[in-house]
């Protein structure tokens, strides 16, 4: 089993277009720098529809891990977001929480 890295539309497309086999082993989508694609929430989308889950990693250091950076993975819908900043991780999560009234946010 193992996370498949993708760095564009077109590997997803290919992951989408694989063998049975390979798509029951891939535990995960990781979108490799998703903040440069083209549209990641359809992206996204698509491949939950494919029945994959997503993951994605906030910018790569503390200062640019911002709580705003950590929303967006949100709201693009990923399943699993990996950060860089802990603490804006956990604003960013009670804000999400808190918006689909989940307690304790």
């Amino acid at each position: 089993y193992y996370v498949v890295e993708m760095y564009s539309h077109t590997d997803l497309m290919n992951i989408i277009a694989a063998s049975e086999t390979a798509k029951k082993r891939a535990i995960l989508l990781e979108f490799s720098h998703w903040d440069d694609w083209v549209d990641v929430e359809a992206d996204v989308a698509l491949a939950k529809q494919n029945g994959f889950r997503t993951f994605a990693a906030t910018k790569d250091n503390p200062i640019t891990a911002t709580v705003d950076n950590h929303l967006r993975l949100y709201n693009a819908g990923f399943d699993v977001a990996y950060t860089y900043n802990l603490t804006n991780a956990v604003e960013a999560r009670m804000k999400v929480n808190t918006l689909h009234r989940i307690s304790p946010p």
